[in-house]
């Protein structure tokens, strides 16, 4: 792939905010599709989808919004410095928006064969189920496969192929309490502090855990529950009658919205707030572990032939394999072109030579899958 086109590709979607309105990006995409002489298809939520040939496709996923920048002044000004592109969203995931499209030059050069699914899709970052925009593209798909382009590239040279993931529940709880002033104090009553032993009893549970295996590597999961935001407010000498806290919590494979729900109520039981905690705003995706061997020994019997170093993985964040695999049944895995451990950070930043070497090598393994499939 011509390094020059997708730094420059890359460099452009970097420099469109898409972490609220994508918009522009999505005008952005669609001409890029339009000039390659392909027919961009949008959908009524902005997921953009282009289909190549008659037969049951293969899928190509990346998604186009980002996390909002809070605070980081240059996030659209991409700066190259060291062989490192650095601008929101430039690994997670505008590097693998940028290797997609390449990837359609390189099938309108006849580079590569076959019938394709891409889909550029919405709402990845941080959003219920019900709005994510690969879930809101199931039932428009015809598709056997799906590599889904997250940030799997190593600086050091190894790339990493993701055959499954954690999944995610998350839930506003709000702990009641009683209203009073500091100066006649009720400890037992203090919103805060029925808060605090909540934590506390949450910190002194043992997660559950899983150990899966896949082609000889053995992956030990397990779950992690963490608070990620406390807030009561009611002024410096009012103790709250009202404390709000953000869950989340990772699950392993077999976890379920209803088993988490009923661990957490069995833990408020015992911490004795069970009459005193409510549930809002909560969401979940299940985790996802692929058990197409077939479409992992490929993968793997190409990188062997290309001198690459591929390593199945086990994703211990959120991405939506989960959901082309446990909604639409259909065997997915995770090969993407960003950098690792750059998703979500202010200064996050794409390893250039890592990110050429992983869109050449994706390129190859577009071109070869489908002798293992025929």
């Amino acid at each position: 792939m011509d390094e020059k086109k997708l730094l420059n590709c890359v460099r452009d979607l970097v420099s469109i905010p898409s972490y609220q309105d994508t918009g522009e990006i999505r005008e952005y995409i669609c001409s890029y599709i339009k000039n390659l002489g392909f027919l961009p298809v949008v959908d009524k939520i902005g997921n953009i989808k282009v289909e190549i040939g008659s037969e049951r496709a293969f899928l190509l996923n990346a998604h186009v919004d980002t996390v909002p920048p809070k605070g980081w002044e240059d996030a659209f000004q991409p700066i190259i410095n060291h062989k490192k592109l650095y601008g929101l969203g430039a690994s997670d995931d505008k590097a693998g928006v940028a290797c997609l499209l390449e990837l359609l030059r390189s099938i309108r050069e006849e580079k590569i064969k076959g019938s394709f699914v891409f889909l550029f899709s919405v709402n990845e970052e941080a959003h219920p189920l019900e709005k994510n925009g690969a879930f809101y593209s199931l039932p428009h798909l015809n598709v056997h496969h799906a590599l889904v382009l997250e940030p799997r590239t190593r600086e050091n040279g190894e790339i990493l192929l993701g055959v499954g993931c954690r999944g995610i529940y998350r839930s506003h709880i709000i702990i009641k309490g009683k209203r009073h002033h500091s100066g006649t104090p009720s400890p037992k009553d203090n919103a805060l502090y029925l808060a605090l032993d909540f934590v506390n009893k949450l910190r002194e549970q043992e997660l559950p855990s899983v150990t899966l295996s896949l082609n000889g590597k053995i992956f030990s999961l397990h779950a992690d529950a963490t608070i990620t935001q406390i807030k009561a407010e009611e002024g410096m000498n009012v103790a709250p009658g009202l404390c709000h806290l953000d869950l989340d919590y990772r699950c392993i494979p077999k976890e379920s919205k209803n088993s988490i729900e009923k661990w957490l109520h069995s833990l408020l039981k015992e911490a004795k707030l069970k009459d005193k905690v409510f549930f809002s705003n909560s969401w979940f995706y299940p985790a996802y572990f692929c058990s197409d061997k077939k479409f992992i020994e490929a993968c793997l019997h190409i990188a062997k032939e290309e001198n690459i170093i591929l390593l199945p993985s086990f994703s211990s964040g959120r991405n939506d394999s989960t959901v082309f695999g446990n909604y639409g049944n259909i065997p997915s895995l995770v090969l993407g072109p960003g950098t690792m451990g750059q998703a979500h950070k202010r200064g996050e930043y794409l390893y250039l030579p890592g990110f050429f070497r992983s869109c050449n090598f994706i390129e190859v393994l577009i071109r070869e899958l489908p002798r293992f499939f025929n």
